[in-house]
């Protein structure tokens, strides 16, 4: 769909309520293919009058980065899928990166639990206004926000841009760089009130296990008469779509909290609800366990774009040259010694 006061033009419905690559009239790749080749358009911006080796447009597909345009790319090629990103520049250890770790201690009682900030919201796409209820994590410890491949595919999102990320993670014996495209999405607050958030796309986590998130509420008085971001009352897994960074954590986070006397989780009051924050206490029969597994998820801790090298080497050539004094040379050193003593005389 079309946002108010614009119109597209689908070259193969050719309906002006949305853009070719998101027709669903003409959905088939082979189809696609053959309007383009009959009608005589350029396999890489769609227009007519000459040859996709002749195109000189510099787009190339937001799915797989290869030359050709997105509504003809096959969705094994996308770059929603496992491949998405390209690593390179890996210092000191080649080993995987991370994503969460399972500390193991054998034959003790699970008793502590900590609770991540989660909460569940509409979620839209700016372009098309399609949209779902999504679970978001919020991380403040996080740079950077991230949106899963998956949402992206089903939300059908549009990269805007693409940059280079340099992720480090906590614990982790090595760096690397990822190409990753950056999307935009409409967060709905309670009040209806939209809250622009801008994300990169890669796979965030594993889903979230023993979030009692019910269960905790009816334990503890000071959160039972709130109403929470978000639910579980059958204590699944949970699968994170979004992860909200402190890019745009504060946009967010209001500045109220719930304590209770006892110890137990906080209530943060956000805009789209409250949410759950910190370690509980529960009591487990040992005979139902045979060993302690402590879940640690282990989020990036350091991520950030980098600067194009050019930028860097003017940058650093600018503030050298200030740094510099400028000296001018005395062209005949004897004539001025002379000069100052005649002055002194």
């Amino acid at each position: 769909m079309a946002t108010q006061g614009e119109t597209y033009s689908c070259i193969f419905c050719k309906r002006t309520n949305h853009k070719s690559q998101n027709c669903r009239t003409v959905s088939n790749f082979a189809a696609r293919k053959k309007i383009i080749r009959d009608t005589k358009r350029c396999f890489i911006c769609l227009k007519q009058g000459h040859l996709s080796s002749q195109c000189k447009s510099k787009l190339s597909c937001f799915k797989c980065s290869e030359r050709h345009h997105a509504a003809i790319c096959s969705p094994k090629k996308s770059v929603y899928g496992d491949n998405l990103g390209k690593k390179e520049n890996i210092v000191e250890k080649k080993e995987e990166t991370p994503k969460d770790n399972a500390l193991t201690a054998v034959n003790s009682e699970v008793s502590k639990s900590t609770i991540l900030q989660t909460a569940m919201a509409k979620v839209e796409n700016p372009d098309s206004f399609s949209s779902r209820q999504c679970r978001i994590l919020f991380d403040n410890c996080s740079q950077l926000s991230y949106v899963s491949p998956e949402l992206c595919q089903k939300l059908n999102l549009m990269p805007k841009a693409y940059k280079d990320v340099a992720i480090s993670v906590f614990g982790g014996k090595r760096s690397y760089n990822e190409h990753l495209p950056i999307v935009e999405v409409i967060v709905k607050g309670e009040k209806n009130e939209n809250i622009l958030v801008e994300c990169f796309v890669k796979d965030i986590c594993s889903s979230l296990k023993n979030h009692k998130l019910n269960f905790i509420q009816s334990k503890f008085s000071h959160l039972k008469n709130i109403k929470l971001a978000d639910s579980n009352p059958e204590n699944k897994d949970l699968k994170v779509d979004i992860l909200i960074g402190a890019d745009f954590y504060w946009d967010f986070i209001t500045n109220e909290t719930i304590r209770g006397i006892e110890k137990g989780p906080i209530a943060i009051k956000s805009k789209i609800g409250y949410i759950l924050s910190g370690p509980f206490i529960e009591k487990v029969d040992k005979k139902k366990i045979n060993s302690n597994v402590v879940i640690s998820h282990v989020f990036e801790i350091q991520a950030k774009e980098i600067e194009n090298v050019n930028n860097i080497h003017t940058n650093f050539q600018k503030a050298f040259e200030f740094e510099t004094p400028k000296v001018k040379p005395i062209k005949d050193e004897n004539k001025f010694s002379l000069e100052c003593f005649k002055k002194e005389i």
